[in-house]
């Protein structure tokens, strides 16, 4: 039967066959050899088994497949040998999809835990990250470079080898795995991620574990460290960055195993590129900074020069040299890099260029509070009070409102540039401190003479009132006004010549509280205001100078000297002086004094206005007033006349030899222009008390102690001043005070500031030495000792007194804001705006105690 079939199926198939036999049929003599031949033919024709298991499929696909147009089309026009190889291929082809869609249904599938989103953070051509290898900000302290007792494993059998980036294929794919991760698409990069790791497990492992170290979880990041150090390629860079999130969980024993890994395999990568960085971070880790350096600036790869110059300006940071930091991190910077560039130029003191790379940068990062901070300190540290009041106000709410930690707290201090030995010889005479005029005008109030009542004058005004008397008879309250000032003229007079006797006797203080007391029993006396505003100004409290100048001016304002003293003391205080310049200029044109005597006014009054533009007073040779001798020296320093200068201060030692002052202005003026420490050796014969008389030191005005301990600490006497003075403090029967003050003021200088701040406290309260500027050296000195509640009590104290004292506010501006009483920091800043004020004594720095650095 299966013949049977076969026979048929084949028939049925093989059409021309059937045809040749109808023609064969049609013939009526067939010999015998023609039909032999015949069937060898049909034998020859009969297909082979294999095909014949096609044919069911042939006919079911020629009877169902009929109506179809193109199917027909086809069996029509294929022969049956060409349909079965069609049919074939149709059939292998089903069987390939069909093990391809079983292959995909039943493929593990991946655990979410470990489809960390994959960053690439390849370097150059290496394959290395250069985020992560960057060195980490701080100094690493302790055993970190010992390897003792720390074991480390052995990985002899592995080859260590660079990762497989020569394929530019690879490397294609990690930076197109790098752009997906950064523009949101996790689950590509993931994909990509997962196609390197099919090229190399250990570059895999490697990204893995700086991706979580860059997500902070270090306990991770070291698992897949460890997996690429196990798998030995990049053994030595992936045990540095190990041992970075090691350090970063504070495991120091894990620390120093990863190091001692990376120190003990480093050679293996010696010939590759990232060698010398790698190394490099190895000494950085280490806390070996100064060996660091040299690979990284001898390194000539360029694949790594970003990283090296980022790791070489942390270091020089780390070394204190600004210049080399900036440098290096300038040559590779970014916008985000503009903060610390500024930070680096402050550091320098190159602060308005340090202000400008921080306002770009809070021009990209508007909200960045240690931008914001940065830029508070560097105005503090300008002068610039408005812009830090703003900075510190806003932030006093943030503070309050979130909480947040100010990232870079302050300490307030003394200056350093009061015990920099070398700066204050270099610059003697370009001491500016708070006022350009500051030193000029101490000198001029020093040599200033005090008024006394003239017997004439006295007649004149009382005959003034007899005369008013008599002939304004209706006005006779008016008359007795001026009867009663004349007849009280003699008890005031006697009572100003007690007063001078006491302060030419060197009692300053004692001859202050005489006048204080006549003032308060004639406050319209001009000569009394002037005698007070002048001792004021002697005693460096130029706040009260300003207010009794004034008011001597303002009741007799032909008094051209009280006039123009207001206006120098008024500028000293930043004062606007010009309405009173106007005034004085109008007495100078209405008085009826002398030509010679009114020049010297105008040039006075000149200076007052800009002391560079007055050009040089040189007095007559007759004029041997002290004022006037002063006044040449002073307008010619200005003008850096060393001639005049000299020639002034000259005149003045040889109408007064034994004034410790003058001769002290002397010996400097004969080296004006040149390092003071040039005339050291011959200023020593003057800190031996039998060759000068001292006793305007010890008693006398402020200025007269300050140049003499200033002259000792430029020229190294201060233990041998010390020592007079105490000697003299011990057997003087006069007032200390004046002694106390010279030994406060050298204790600061030689930065004993608990011994300063005991002689401030016993002259404050013991005897009642309490006026502003001794207030405010006490507080200078319990700065320097960290009695940081005393000094505001000091300076609130001395605020009060004097509403002009700009030290006082300042410094208490920096110790609110130290505080972090940041409204009341603000506060005390717009206080002293618009005045480009700089302390003398004070100044703060960072406190890197408190610090809140950014990771």
């Amino acid at each position: 039967m299966a013949e049977e079939q076969k026979s048929q199926d084949d028939l049925s198939l093989e059409d021309l066959a059937t045809e040749d036999t109808n023609k064969d049929s049609k013939e009526p003599q067939v010999n015998e050899e023609e039909n032999t031949k015949t069937q060898d033919s049909q034998k020859a024709k009969k297909p082979n088994k294999f095909l014949a298991l096609f044919t069911p499929l042939e006919n079911f696909a020629r009877d169902n497949a009929k109506d179809i147009p193109v199917i027909r089309n086809i069996d029509e026009k294929l022969n049956p040998l060409q349909k079965r190889i069609l049919l074939v291929t149709l059939i292998i082809l089903l069987f390939i999809i069909i093990i391809f869609a079983l292959v995909s249904a039943f493929k593990p599938k991946h655990n979410p835990e470990e489809q960390i989103n994959n960053q690439s953070t390849q370097s150059g051509t290496t394959g290395l990250s250069g985020g992560e290898l960057n060195a980490q900000q701080g100094t690493i302290q302790g055993d970190s470079n010992q390897q003792n007792g720390v074991v480390v494993p052995d990985f002899s059998a592995l080859a260590t080898r660079p990762p497989i980036v020569d394929d530019k294929n690879l490397e294609a794919l990690i930076q197109k795995a790098d752009m997906l991760y950064k523009t949101g698409n996790k689950q590509e990069a993931l994909n990509l991620f997962n196609q390197i790791a099919t090229y190399s497990k250990a570059i895999a492992n490697y990204n893995l574990g700086v991706i979580n170290a860059k997500s902070k979880d270090y306990e991770k990041s070291m698992e897949y460290y460890d997996k690429a150090i196990a798998a030995g390629e990049d053994i030595t860079l992936s045990a540095l960055n190990a041992a970075v999130s090691a350090f970063r969980l504070g495991d120091m024993e894990k620390y120093r195993y990863y190091i001692n890994i990376a120190n003990t395999y480093a050679h293996q990568i010696s010939n590759l590129p990232p060698y010398a960085y790698s190394y490099a971070l190895n000494q950085y880790y280490q806390g070996q900074y100064f060996e660091a350096l040299s690979p990284l600036n001898h390194d000539q790869n360029v694949n790594f020069d970003k990283d090296s110059k980022r790791l070489a300006a942390k270091i020089y940071t780390l070394f204190n040299d600004n210049v080399q930091a900036y440098n290096n991190l300038k040559a590779v910077a970014q916008k985000q890099d503009e903060l610390a560039l500024g930070q680096l130029l402050a550091r320098q003191g190159s602060l308005n260029a340090a202000r400008g790379h921080v306002f770009n940068y809070l021009m990209q990062y508007p909200e960045d509070w240690h931008a914001k901070m940065t830029m508070q300190i560097i105005s503090l540290k300008l002068g610039d009070f408005i812009e830090s009041a703003k900075i510190i106000d806003e932030f006093a709410v943030v503070h309050k409102d979130q909480n947040l930690a100010n990232p870079y707290p302050i300490k307030a201090r003394v200056s350093p540039t009061m015990f920099d030995v070398q700066l204050a010889q270099d610059e003697f005479w370009n001491r500016s401190f708070e006022h350009s005029n500051l030193l000029t005008s101490k000198i001029l109030f020093y040599y200033a003479p005090y008024r006394v009542f003239n017997v004439i004058e006295a007649l004149e005004i009382i005959s003034t009132g007899v005369l008013d008397s008599k002939i304004n008879q209706g006005n006779l309250e008016e008359s007795r006004a001026i009867l009663v000032r004349g007849a009280t003229i003699s008890n005031i007079n006697t009572s100003i010549a007690q007063a001078l006797k006491r302060i030419n006797q060197n009692d300053l203080r004692g001859g202050l509280e005489l006048i204080k007391q006549h003032v308060e029993e004639n406050p319209n006396h001009a000569v009394l205001h002037y005698n007070l505003g002048l001792i004021y100004a002697q005693i460096g409290d130029f706040g009260n100078a300003y207010k009794h100048f004034l008011r001597s001016y303002h009741l007799d304002m032909t008094d051209l000297q009280a006039g123009i003293f207001a206006m120098i003391a008024g500028n000293l205080i930043y004062k606007d002086t010009m309405t009173l310049s106007s005034n004085v200029a109008q007495s100078i044109s209405e008085s009826k004094m002398s030509d010679s005597e009114l020049q010297f006014f105008r040039r006075l009054k000149e200076w007052a206005n800009d002391p560079k533009k007055t050009g040089i007073y040189t007095p007559s040779t007759d004029d041997n007033r002290a004022i006037s001798l002063a006044f040449q020296s002073i307008s010619a320093m200005h003008m850096r006349d060393m001639q005049n200068i000299v020639a002034g201060f000259q005149r003045l030692k040889n109408n007064q030899p034994h004034d410790i002052v003058s001769n002290l202005l002397l010996d400097l003026a004969k080296n004006y222009g040149s390092n003071v420490k040039n005339s050291a050796l011959n200023l020593q014969y003057l800190f031996r008390e039998d060759n000068m008389n001292l006793d305007n030191v010890f008693y006398g005005p402020s200025f007269a102690r300050e140049l003499y301990i200033y002259v000792g600490f430029i020229t190294g006497n201060l233990s041998r001043q010390k020592d007079l003075l105490n000697s003299k403090l011990s057997t003087q029967t006069k007032n200390p005070n004046g002694l106390l003050q010279a030994l406060g003021l050298l204790n600061i200088y030689q930065q004993n500031f608990e011994e300063g701040y005991a002689i401030y406290d016993r002259l404050i309260n013991g005897l009642k030495e309490d006026d502003s500027v001794t207030r405010l050296m006490g507080a200078v000195a319990a700065i320097g000792a960290e009695h940081k509640n005393a000094a505001s009590l000091l300076l609130q104290l001395s605020k009060m007194d004097s509403s002009a004292n700009h030290e006082s506010r300042y410094a208490l501006g920096l110790l609110y804001q130290e505080a972090e009483n940041y409204n009341a920091a603000a506060q005390h800043y717009n206080s002293i705006a618009n005045h480009g004020f700089k302390s003398e004594f004070l100044d703060f720095t960072i406190d890197d105690s408190k610090v809140n650095a950014p990771e």
